[in-house]
Parts: C-alpha cells; structure tokens; sequence
C-alpha cells in the first residue's frame, strides 16, 4: 500500500465509500469515466490501484484518451517512478488566457503536481487560480472549488464558514450541470462540512 495512505487515512476511510459505489457502477457498466473517476478518488493514496484504473479508463476510451484523463495517469506515475510530466511538455510556452476554461485545467493540473511534491501552500495557490479561473468562464463542473473546501476544513482553523460556502457552490454547480459522478465524489466531505457548519451555527446562537 502506497505511503501516502499513512499521512491521511481519515481522507481515504471517507473515500472508501465513495470508491466501492463506483466499482459496483463499474462492473454493471465498465466505461472510460467510471474507470477515470476511481483512479481519480485513490490517486492521492494508493497510486497502484490509481494506477490500474487510470489504464483501465485508457483500454476503454473511444479513440483517442481525452487530454485530462492522459494527465492525470501520466502524474502518478510520475509519482511512482519520476520524470517529466505530460503537463509540463504539453504547457511549455503556451499558457493559457486566465478567464478560460483552459487555464482552469492548466491550474489544476499545476496543483496536482504541487500535490505530487509536498507542496500544500503552492498547491492551494493553483487550486483557487482554477477555480477563479471556472467562475469565469461559466464552468459549472468545479473540481477545484470542492478541493478547496476540502482543503480549508483540513486546517482546523475554524474557517468553516469559508470551506461550507466553497462546498456550497461545487454541489449547487454539480447539481445544475447533473454531474452524478461528481455528486457522488464529493457528497462524503459535503455531509461531513455540512454537519459541522450547522454544530457552529447552533453554538453561535
């Protein structure tokens, strides 16, 4: 098992769940998406099985693998074996306009790397960047505005007002853009913020 799970295994126990609805959809129906998704739900954990499912998604993608999906393989195994990642030979001399829906992905795929290396600060930077990037394209699939609420929850620093608005607004946009998988990724964590959102609320009165 991959080190990571020892530096966060509350994350991964909440994952846990949400991985084992995925693989019971996967094999009634094995697709590209649903394979994507469990790799993206074990990628900051177990990078082998994420691994295996990132492969998984590749043998069952239509054609060509879309761009995101070849990133997000290509960053684990740069986690697992090192070297370059596609991110940083695809984005070489070519970033993109900060209010496009390109940038946000650019961003993303800035803080997964960051992710990759330790680097939380800098990694936090990049995920609001994306999703300031998302607002302003009108993007209603928000990863990175989820990751955030995620992320300002974990600090303890009692910033829940902050991580429940975040949460908020990525079930609102998940709900308008009727992204199941993206509901059912996140819907864990947003119980789990909720709760303690409405503890501090009833304390306040």
């Amino acid at each position: 098992m991959d080190e990571e799970v020892d530096n966060a295994p509350r994350y991964l126990a909440q994952r846990r769940e949400q991985i084992d609805v995925m693989k019971e959809a996967f094999s009634a129906t094995p697709t590209a998406d649903i394979a994507f998704s469990i790799a993206e739900l074990y990628s900051p954990y177990i990078c082998d099985s994420a691994l295996r499912y990132y492969e998984l998604a590749q043998s069952l993608s239509a054609g060509e693998m879309p761009h995101y999906m070849v990133v997000g393989m290509d960053n684990c195994r740069k986690r697992m074996y090192g070297g370059e990642s596609v991110y940083e030979r695809y984005y070489v001399d070519r970033v993109p306009p900060s209010d496009t829906h390109e940038y946000a992905i650019y961003a993303y795929e800035q803080s997964e790397a960051a992710r990759a290396k330790g680097q939380d600060l800098l990694r936090e930077e990049w995920l609001i960047r994306s999703a300031l990037a998302d607002i302003r394209s009108g993007i209603t699939d928000n990863a990175s505005s989820w990751m955030l609420a995620e992320i300002v929850f974990d600090k303890g620093n009692g910033d829940i007002e902050r991580a429940y608005r975040y949460m908020q607004y990525s079930l609102d946009n998940a709900a308008i853009f009727n992204a199941r998988l993206r509901l059912i990724q996140i819907n864990n964590m947003a119980q789990i913020i909720s709760r303690t959102h409405e503890q501090q609320q009833q304390r306040a009165a």
